[in-house]
């Protein structure tokens, strides 16, 4: 959408264009007033169709048109995000029992923290001590060892130390709001259909992916396993660490008492996330034919300095988290096969109209494993989360020249 101003200059561009001895930008001049004129009516039709876009078409839209949107088809509101929750202990053995009071304040920095119940922490033992963020957002998470500072010390206990700790989450981001008022609009109640279960699943706040399978937990039962945080590989492999996409309880209980309300009388439906579960051995190895004098340290000025290896080891990790959550059934068990590694990688080296297909003489890229293909451990948990492997980390990616 272009400004006033910016209309104003394209035009006295083109007149300068056409006449170069004409100074169209002289203020007072008839070039002037038209140039101004021109680019206000033009950057008003601008602003009126992204007005229009706005309010018709939730593709399009943001911020309160996305409000009005979910409302319009009875959509869950935007979650207002969830504060991060965790235990704490003692930072050193007491003699004595110790009760730390419900609501006791904690603080580091400018974060804030508080109890959630009164716990009694048994002499000679550390305790477990379930707290909150006083605030939402996933930078209200904490690193396990980290001191909280109690705001008023109970007896000679002024401290606490963070044992575990899941990430909270912010406001619900306009593109996930899009996603589930898309979701609604594409796929009508049908009746309880598979499609059905995940439209409902992910119309709810901070739910970005659903998968619905009978039979997992147990005969009879219909699992739906939700995800939480971003489907785009590209915003995943911005970050070289493991990104975590299970669901916070809290959320799936809200999927579950939504379901409840929308499934049919003769399904039973369990909600349920998974556990990550990071593949690390043993290593994949990944051989490449290079261009001659390329090295795989030679960088690449046109992709942000990434070197050759880390641009095929990114490739495999797309692999990785693009996976269906299930991966391919083969016999009795499920696998990430190389053989899908492979496309992903010669299609991640061939993208932009072949920018990176001439690093490779051959992009057929050569796997050596133990394995022929990757298997996927479906073990379940207490919480009935699956224990699956979606990520895989760099270090267990070894590129290597082949002669």
């Amino acid at each position: 959408m272009k400004t006033q101003q910016q209309y104003y200059q394209q035009y006295v561009n083109f007149i300068k264009a056409l006449n170069p001895v004409a100074v169209p930008d002289a203020p007072a001049t008839d070039w002037w007033v038209k140039a101004n004129g021109i680019g206000g009516i033009a950057s008003g039709i601008d602003q009126d169709i992204y007005t229009f876009r706005q309010n018709i078409f939730p593709q399009y839209a943001s911020g309160n048109a996305l409000d009005k949107f979910l409302a319009s088809y009875n959509l869950q509101s935007r979650s207002a995000g969830t504060p991060a929750t965790g235990y704490c202990s003692l930072a050193d053995v007491q003699t004595q029992d110790i009760t730390i009071p419900v609501n006791t304040e904690l603080s580091i920095s400018n974060n804030q923290y508080f109890v959630q119940q009164t716990t009694v922490v048994i002499g000679g033992s550390l305790g477990q001590i379930p707290i909150q963020s006083s605030n939402t957002g996933a930078g209200q998470q904490l690193a396990n060892g980290t001191e909280l500072t109690l705001t008023e010390p109970i007896g000679s206990i002024d401290k606490l130390v963070v044992i575990s700790m899941n990430e909270g989450a912010g406001k619900e981001s306009d593109p996930n709001v899009r996603y589930r008022i898309l979701q609604a609009i594409q796929n009508p109640k049908l009746g309880g259909t598979k499609q059905d279960y995940i439209t409902w699943a992910t119309s709810q706040p901070n739910i970005t992916a659903s998968y619905v399978a009978a039979n997992i937990l147990q005969t009879g039962i219909l699992s739906i396993f939700v995800l939480s945080g971003t489907n785009d590989p590209d915003v995943i492999l911005a970050n070289p660490y493991a990104y975590n996409r299970t669901t916070t309880d809290p959320d799936i209980q809200i999927v579950q008492n939504y379901i409840e309300t929308q499934r049919p009388i003769n399904d039973n439906a369990l909600v349920s996330t998974t556990d990550t579960q990071i593949y690390s051995e043993p290593t994949i190895n990944v051989g490449v034919i290079l261009i001659q004098n390329l090295t795989l340290d030679t960088l690449l000025p046109e992709f942000n300095n990434i070197t050759v290896a880390d641009l095929i080891r990114r490739e495999v990790r797309r692999a990785f988290i693009s996976t269906p959550l299930y991966g391919t059934k083969i016999g009795n068990n499920r696998y990430i096969r190389l053989s899908d590694i492979v496309k992903s990688v010669d299609t991640g080296l061939s993208a932009d109209e072949g920018v990176y297909a001439q690093i490779l003489v051959d992009r057929t890229i050569d796997y050596k494993g133990s394995q022929d293909n990757i298997p996927i451990n479906t073990s379940i948990q207490q919480d009935n989360n699956l224990f699956l492997i979606y990520d895989i980390e760099y270090q267990a990616i070894n590129v290597y020249v082949m002669v």
